[in-house]
């Protein structure tokens, strides 16, 4: 008798779209796409000169496909550059998108927006998606003041105020403390500031700039990679130093 014909296996409808959704899961997260929770770095986070530091909205971000909320920009203030520089170096080889371990073992804080009325402290995200969503090529400045209270405007008008910048010093502190012009503010051990004398004449900040969101699928925070590929400028070294006024 000749051989037995190869055998065929039938499998059931249902088993056959389980191996396929399978291999499907498998081929999407080997490729390394991003997943719903996924925030994408900004498309770019440089400082002009001395005094503008420019942050460009990435319009792959989302609020009702990624959850993404706005842009946060982290900082440190130091009184010796060298401390400034090693501090940066530190965060382009480890910051990843767990930005709350490495800005809490770092001492790094989002910086801080006051009420429209200036009395108290605002405590939403720094620029609002609803503020980079009206155009995908926004581009949003901080004016870096020397006498007078920082300011966030859209890079197109930079008269027109979105917003007013102050420092993170924790609760309980009066707002007239926390403005980053004012020499006399800056005290040894204040949360932000990594000093050895009050009132420096010279100081160097750090920054990073982060997307923040809520996942979707978690509902808990989630934030963007400032050393992603498409990111790794999102940390800005102590290129210049700031002098602020009496």
């Amino acid at each position: 008798m000749r051989g037995q014909r190869d055998k065929i296996t039938f499998f059931p409808q249902g088993a056959i779209a389980f191996f396929v959704a399978l291999a499907a899961a498998i081929l999407f997260f080997s490729c390394g796409l991003p997943t719903p929770d996924y925030l994408y770095p900004t498309s770019g986070f440089s400082q002009e000169g001395a005094n503008i530091v420019v942050l460009s909205h990435n319009s792959d971000n989302v609020h009702d496909d990624n959850g993404f909320n706005g842009y946060e920009i982290y900082y440190r203030i130091f009184d010796d550059y060298d401390n400034a520089y090693k501090s940066w170096e530190y965060l382009s080889k480890n910051l990843t998108s767990d930005i709350k371990t490495i800005a809490d073992s770092e001492r790094y804080y989002p910086l801080l927006k006051k009420t429209s009325d200036g009395s108290a402290f605002d405590y939403e995200t720094l620029i609002r998606y609803t503020e980079c969503e009206a155009d995908a090529n926004t581009k949003f400045s901080l004016h870096i003041e020397t006498t007078k209270t920082w300011t966030i405007s859209y890079y197109s008008s930079p008269s027109d105020a979105l917003s007013y910048v102050v420092r993170n010093l924790g609760e309980g502190v009066d707002i007239s403390k926390a403005e980053f012009f004012k020499k006399s503010n800056y005290e040894v051990g204040d949360q932000d500031y990594d000093g050895t004398v009050n009132g420096p004449s010279t100081i160097y900040i750090v920054y990073f700039a982060v997307a923040y969101g809520t996942s979707p699928t978690s509902l808990s925070d989630i934030y963007s990679n400032p050393n992603d590929d498409n990111g790794a400028g999102d940390i800005i070294g102590p290129s210049y130093s700031y002098s602020p006024g009496s």
